[in-house]
């Protein structure tokens, strides 16, 4: 297929093509070793505040650094607009295949989850660093900073998470001689009085200050302070709670939630679609799980979909089912819908149209194997109109295509990414889209009889998309949400 495409998406649809395949591949063999029940990898130890606060730390100075690096080098502006972020998320990529295919990625120790150091190449960041005009020197010499400052930042990362345990549960890091020798490189099993001091305290060293329209929660050991709005944390609370969740965890819990999406430093790559879509693609479409959301701008909790993330670890106890490429058929036993929207990154969008497309041939195959009636899937997949990247082009030629519609800039919206935040929900109508999207709906044979897309359906889908612009004020008190400030408990 590359071959169709103009030469300059034909070198970053092969190296896409190659990440993203390999990707998908290992997590889909990370799925099968799993737990039975969920299929979903281990998860890392719980997260702690004053892990999560260094780490966003070290993000925010690498993404400093990145900018300052490429104006040194010639470039007047800085790095590209979101070249950070896209970074991370494709490292994340790579180094999730290395280690769910059993591997290590490359290091000795546990994997960050942000911030990975493995040495392999970014064609991504490569490509855009040439664009913007650096020399292949310069984009090596950018490549190579990058990689010392995660190897730095891990070392300080995993320093600050012994040292921790070590402050919580002395008895635990010092068990034995050799867990120390282990650690001792970047991993001091001592700790200072300030910081022991401040994770022993409860809430694990966060403050928490409410206003009337938002709720500050800070890290001071760090001076890292993260806000949310009411909205949000009441919705937080619903679920933890709902969950089981104890209450001296919560307000620790959803400070490294908001620390951690932090870290990825962007919010574009995360906008989510407005209310009255979900609710279509709930009654419509049968709909009943997000393939890429997060707790902060999953549907609305009312509609009952259950959601995929990014970071199962802080996600979890917040509803998340774990990441969407650990989740296959086997996971739907009676079939499924869902919706995707996957972070607008083209090795990302790459990797869960293969998904998607493993998934349904395995599901019908599987059928065919055990001479059974297919079970149903549906697919219901949002992009940007990048009409020459690979993920359009094999969605437009898969078998499983049942109907793609276009929508223009003008005539539909999104959520923000950073919707959490203080004064983002004060125009509930979502902030209208900066590119054309493409809806792609695939589904099976069995899918496609199950939830049939008619032109009735699209006309529907359309008003939803521009419903909210014209309808903003009551769509997010219809099920209880979004009540004013002094309607909610204090939290």
């Amino acid at each position: 297929m590359s071959a169709n495409l103009r030469g300059g998406a034909r070198w970053r649809y092969e190296q896409n093509e190659r990440i993203a395949g390999e990707f998908v591949k290992a997590s889909s063999s990370a799925a099968s070793r799993g737990a039975a029940a969920a299929g979903l990898p281990p998860p890392r130890l719980s997260p702690h505040p004053a892990e999560e606060a260094l780490r966003l730390v070290e993000a925010r100075g690498m993404c400093d650094a990145l900018c300052r690096e490429c104006v040194q080098l010639g470039l007047q502006r800085g790095a590209p607009d979101g070249a950070f972020t896209r970074w991370c998320f494709t490292r994340m990529m790579q180094v999730s295949r290395a280690v769910n295919d059993g591997g290590d990625g490359g290091n000795d120790q546990e994997e960050d989850p942000v911030l990975p150091s493995s040495p392999v190449t970014d064609p991504g960041l490569v490509d855009e660093l040439t664009k913007a005009g650096l020399t292949p020197e310069a984009v090596k010499q950018v490549e190579k900073m990058l990689a010392d400052r995660c190897r730095t930042a891990l070392q300080r990362i995993r320093g600050r998470r012994a040292a921790t345990l070590a402050a919580l549960a002395p008895k635990v890091v010092e068990s034995t001689e050799e867990e120390k020798e282990d650690n001792a490189p970047d991993a001091p099993a001592r700790v200072d009085d300030t910081l022991a001091a401040v994770v022993g305290q409860r809430f694990g060293g966060v403050t928490r200050v409410v206003h009337e329209h938002h709720v500050v929660l800070s890290f001071a050991h760090d001076d890292v302070s993260l806000a949310v709005s009411r909205h949000h944390m009441d919705r937080l609370y619903n679920v933890f709670f709902a969950g089981g969740g104890s209450e001296n965890d919560f307000i620790p819990r959803v400070f490294c939630l908001l620390a951690r999406y932090e870290s990825l430093q962007g919010d574009s790559y995360q906008a989510a679609c407005p209310e009255d879509v979900f609710r279509f693609l709930r009654t419509q479409l049968g709909v009943t799980h997000e393939a890429f959301a997060s707790p902060l701008n999953r549907s609305c909790p009312s509609l009952r979909l259950t959601f995929s993330s990014a970071f199962p670890d802080v996600d979890a106890c917040f509803g998340s089912v774990g990441e969407f490429f650990a989740l296959s058929a086997r996971n739907f036993r009676g079939g499924g819908s869902i919706e995707v929207n996957p972070p607008f990154l083209e090795e990302v969008m790459l990797a869960a149209v293969l998904h998607i497309l493993n998934w349904l041939q395995g599901a019908d195959a599987t059928a065919a194997t055990d001479k059974a009636a297919p079970l149903p899937f549906s697919f219901v997949v949002i992009f940007p109109r990048w009409d020459d990247t690979p993920a359009v082009e094999y969605l437009r030629r898969s078998k499983y295509l049942r109907a793609t519609v276009a929508l223009s800039k003008r005539e539909h919206s999104y959520y923000s990414g950073g919707q959490h935040r203080p004064g983002v929900l004060e125009q509930p109508g979502g902030t209208v889209s900066y590119t054309n999207t493409l809806i792609f709906v695939v589904q099976n044979d069995a899918g496609a009889a199950k939830w049939p897309f008619t032109k009735q359906a699209e006309a529907e889908l359309r008003a939803a998309f521009r419903q909210q612009q014209v309808e903003p004020a009551r769509k997010r008190t219809q099920d209880g949400e979004g009540l004013p400030p002094q309607k909610r408990q204090h939290r």
